[in-house]
């Protein structure tokens, strides 16, 4: 399995009339794919911000397969290292 990290954007007007793009959310998973990792990743945005579907809260999504494994508990690894 690789490890992904997925982004999810959403395109919102500023106060100035310019768009931007906000990360409303990110997530890391391991899957087979990047097309694997995005169906488990809209999954787990979803439920995570308690809404019927993804896409509610985000227009877009991102995925870059990671090099390194990703320290969920930096505190934990930094007093244990």
């Amino acid at each position: 399995m690789t490890r992904y990290v997925l982004k999810f954007y959403k395109e919102v007007m500023g106060d100035n009339g310019h768009g931007a793009e906000i990360c409303q959310g990110e997530c890391v998973v391991d899957a087979a794919n990047p097309l694997a990792a995005v169906e488990h990743g809209k999954r787990a945005f979803r439920d995570q911000a308690r809404l019927p579907h993804w896409s509610l809260h985000a227009d877009r999504i991102s995925v870059a397969e990671t090099e390194y494994p990703v320290i969920d508990d930096w505190d934990a690894a930094v007093s244990a290292g």
